[in-house]
């Protein structure tokens, strides 16, 4: 875990985002790696919160939502609209709802900051 904080932090010096965006994780058969994958969520999380940048945790279905693909898309779905959004070929499933979890993080970011 402090291999993961540390790398984190030093990414969170490197680039200075702005915002953090992750996937939440959900239980499925192997309860082990599902904990080990919260707790490296949970990780990063914190770096950033420590860091002042604000951070969202999404279900796969927000992550869906917020690309336009529909809370229950396929992989392939959500893999064909990130390269049609960002004009590369995105041949990696894990990539593409990558870019898609950060898509809705910024969308997040900006929907708070736009006044009413």
């Amino acid at each position: 875990m402090l291999e993961i904080y540390t790398g984190m932090n030093e990414i969170i010096e490197t680039h200075i985002p702005d915002v953090l965006s992750v996937e939440r994780v959900f239980f499925n058969h192997n309860h082990t790696s599902c904990l080990s994958t919260a707790a490296v969520m949970y990780m990063c999380m914190l770096a950033a919160e420590q860091a002042g940048i604000a951070s969202h945790a999404f279900t796969p279905q927000q992550v869906k939502m917020a690309c336009g693909c529909g809370g229950s898309a396929s992989k392939t779905a959500v893999q064909s609209f990130v390269s049609k959004i960002t004009g590369a070929e995105i041949n990696n499933a894990h990539i593409a709802d990558s870019v898609a979890c950060a898509m809705a993080g910024l969308l997040r970011t900006w929907a708070r900051k736009k006044p009413v």
